[in-house]
């Protein structure tokens, strides 16, 4: 009996010592995968927050180009104004000018009539005083013809006057026709494309019968350097150009397109040109 007794209180230590043992494995595998669920759920939530901010940048980015876009189209359109003012202008200058021609041949005809109203006068006067008696008729006419001689004076006189002030109002709008600040520029068409693509040039205000040569930066370094994309040009009488390029193989990203006149001078002119992904 005392055998018996002493088994069960064996066996009763040993269920016991097996239940702590799974309590503690129970917990121990509860709390690691607790700690588990907690580490990804924080990881899951760092990944959305990053994500969040990726998608902020990518929108602020979109808004930039999109405002950069309506900048360049309104510089274009202002462009595209002053070229429209200029020609204006050039037309009132050749008005001016032909107003002037006009104004000279008036000048010349008054200036023969008075000579011939002189020349009348001498005569008359020549009569009268070659006339054994006074004759109320050459009277008349020399007094007839000295007032038309007046007459025509004073219209020579203020026609001189006003040939002086056109003459005066013409010589200040040429000198500023002439000093006008229009600055060399460059005109892309399209202003932004791929490697490969094609850009067409033009170039506006330039010195008429100059030679240069218009070349993609690649390098942005200023200057054009060897296996940069370049055309030699010659500005016609108007100040204009136009040359093509190929776009090469660059990172997308915005490069200058140059012109320097002469080769190898500093470059008098540029516009910034945007590669984008092929």
């Amino acid at each position: 009996m005392d055998d018996y007794n002493s088994g069960n209180i064996k066996i009763r230590k040993v269920l016991i010592f097996v239940v702590i043992v799974v309590a503690i494995l129970g917990l121990t595998l509860w709390g690691g995968t607790s700690i588990g669920r907690s580490q990804a759920t924080t990881d899951t939530q760092d990944l959305a927050d990053n994500l969040s901010q990726t998608q902020n940048q990518l929108s602020q980015i979109t808004t930039m180009s999109a405002s950069l876009q309506t900048k360049l189209t309104n510089a274009q359109d202002d462009y595209s104004q002053l070229q429209s003012q200029f020609t204006a202008l050039q037309d009132v200058y050749a008005a001016l000018q032909a107003q002037f021609t006009s104004d000279q041949q008036n000048l010349l005809s008054v200036q023969t009539q008075l000579t011939t109203a002189q020349q009348n006068v001498v005569n008359l006067r020549a009569q009268l005083a070659n006339s054994q008696q006074s004759s109320a008729a050459l009277q008349t006419q020399l007094a007839t013809a000295l007032q038309n001689a007046a007459t025509l004076q004073n219209q020579l006189t203020q026609t001189q006057s006003d040939l002086d002030r056109k003459l005066a109002a013409l010589d200040e709008w040429n000198k500023w026709f002439h000093s006008a600040p229009f600055a060399p520029a460059l005109v892309l068409s399209p202003a932004s494309g791929p490697a490969g693509s094609g850009i067409s040039v033009n170039g506006n205000n330039f010195t008429a019968g100059s030679s240069g040569v218009v070349f993609f930066d690649t390098n942005r370094n200023g200057a054009l350097d060897s296996g940069e994309p370049n055309q030699n040009v010659t500005v016609s009488a108007s100040g204009t150009f136009t040359a093509t390029l190929i776009v090469p193989s660059a990172v997308a990203g915005v490069y200058p397109v140059m012109a320097a006149f002469p080769a190898g001078s500093s470059p008098m002119a540029s516009i910034n040109f945007a590669v984008t992904a092929g």
